[in-house]
């Protein structure tokens, strides 16, 4: 006769857990792998500092993100807005919240192209630039009126020169752009 047996629960495997002070008492708001894997960026959500940490968990480096130059709710939202490695480099690409850059809008979403030196960059009110590193020029977005707020971004790597940049945004809103000169190339909704 064999009795029903109650399965041992299983004992839970130690994880490691690692916080840091520079990150503040709530910990990380953002994080990001660099492309190797051998560094975490992390961004505190109320301390305005982005912390590299390597795999076992240590903090190697800690970086001071700039005081804002135009007021935010530091109560509500977090000093940085976006952290972007570069796919196959070392940059690492740090957003800071109340800063201005070339557009009027908020930057809330960011991208480096996969095989070059540029950085795309979306905005809360439907804007956005692709950024040369190398020559520091400035390519706008031509989205039109009915895009809304970009919230993520995505490279192709298949098709050069540039490639095409998808753009996610509010209201479910898909749109391809040229990266050579920043005209739409498709729209779906």
């Amino acid at each position: 006769m064999v009795r029903n047996a109650r399965a041992r629960p299983e004992t839970p495997r130690p994880t490691r857990a690692f916080a840091s002070d520079l990150l503040g008492p709530e910990g990380a708001a953002l994080f990001s792998w660099s492309p190797t894997g051998d560094l975490l960026a992390a961004a505190g959500f109320r301390k305005k500092k982005v912390v590299l940490f390597d795999r076992s968990g240590e903090a190697v480096a800690s970086l001071t993100v700039p005081d804002p130059e135009f007021l935010y709710d530091e109560s509500q939202e977090t000093p940085v807005l976006a952290l972007s490695w570069h796919p196959w480099a070392s940059p690492l690409a740090i957003l800071p919240r109340g800063q201005p850059f070339a557009m009027p809008a908020e930057v809330q979403a960011m991208a480096w192209s996969p095989a070059s030196v540029q950085l795309a960059l979306g905005t809360a009110k439907g804007g956005g630039i692709i950024w040369d590193v190398a020559s520091r020029a400035a390519t706008p977005l031509q989205l039109g009126r009915s895009v809304k707020a970009v919230c993520c971004m995505a490279w192709s790597a298949a098709a050069a020169p540039g490639g095409l940049l998808a753009l996610g945004c509010k209201g479910g809103q898909l749109v391809l752009c040229r990266a050579a000169d920043g005209c739409v190339v498709k729209t779906a909704f």
